[in-house]
C-alpha cells in the first residue's frame, strides 16, 4: 500500500509516494539526497536531471559509450517516468530531481504545510499593516 506525502524544497511542495520495499525509493532516500546525487543525462533525447539510480547510471553509461538517439530512446522506453515518479520503482524508474534536490530537509504532512503557509501569510500581513 502506498501513502502520498509532501516534501518541501525551499517553499516548493512536491508530492511523493512512499513504499516499504528495497526496490522502491523512500522518502528517507529523497531527504538524504545531496547536490551530487543527481546527474544530467539522455541529452540526445531531451536533457533531464535525475536522481542516481541503477537505470540512470545505465543511461549515462550508454550515452557516454556513444549510443544513438534511437538506442537511448529504446532504453528509456515508454514507462520509465511512470515507474519512477508514480510507482516509486528504484531500479527501473526515472526520478527527475533538479539540482535543488539536495535542499530537501524534511517531510511534512499536508496539514503542516498549510499551517506553516498560513502562519507565514499572517506574519507578512502584520508587517505590511504596520507600515
Amino acid at each position: 500500500m502506498t501513502k502520498n506525502k509532501i516534501i518541501t524544497v525551499k517553499g516548493t511542495q512536491i508530492t511523493v509516494i512512499e513504499q516499504n520495499d528495497d526496490d522502491y525509493i523512500s522518502l528517507t532516500d529523497m531527504v538524504k539526497a545531496k547536490d551530487g546525487d543527481t546527474i544530467l543525462t539522455l541529452k540526445k533525447i531531451t536533457p533531464v536531471r535525475m536522481m542516481k539510480t541503477p537505470f540512470t547510471l545505465k543511461a549515462q553509461q550508454e550515452e557516454t559509450a556513444g549510443k544513438s538517439k534511437e538506442e537511448l530512446t529504446k532504453l528509456l522506453g515508454k514507462s520509465r517516468e511512470r515507474k519512477g515518479i508514480f510507482e516509486g520503482n528504484w531500479k527501473e524508474g526515472e526520478f527527475e530531481m533538479g539540482q535543488s534536490s539536495g535542499l530537501v530537509k524534511e517531510v511534512l504532512p499536508a496539514a503542516e504545510v498549510v499551517r506553516r503557509t498560513m502562519k507565514e501569510f499572517e506574519e507578512a500581513r502584520s508587517r505590511i499593516m504596520k507600515r
